[in-house]
């Protein structure tokens, strides 16, 4: 059985999602992904996002949760607009976050391409 310490330590240990890929699918909308790893004690995932990528100040970024998935869309994005993007695990012991991922970053959907795809 193990203790509250031995929880405490496992919730720790959180692997920080790797790879995180972004692709800008509308003018107003983003899908982003990422790798977990094999660790079983991951309830869901947090999402951070920003149009002004300044990692010390991340009360300033934008969030949404999602699931135990590693895929979400983001809506709500400003057309035209570079996003930078990290993502974070939630523990199922305690709710308890990971380390951030590394940043990565959207492309400026250009305008051409933007009026293709409000088109279809």
């Amino acid at each position: 059985m193990m203790s509250m310490y031995g929880w405490l330590a496992a919730a720790a240990a959180i692997p920080t999602p790797s790879d995180v890929n972004v692709r800008r699918t509308s003018p107003t909308t983003m899908e982003v992904s990422w790798h977990a790893s094999a660790y079983n004690g991951v309830a869901g995932y947090r999402v951070y996002y920003s149009e002004l990528a300044l990692p010390a100040d991340m009360d300033q970024w934008r969030s949404v949760d999602v699931g135990p998935y590693t895929v979400a869309e983001v809506t709500g994005l400003e057309p035209h607009s570079a996003y930078a993007v990290r993502v974070r695990a939630k523990s199922v012991v305690d709710a308890r976050f990971s380390n951030f991922s590394d940043i990565a970053y959207t492309n400026r959907l250009s305008q051409g391409l933007s009026r293709a795809l409000q088109c279809i």
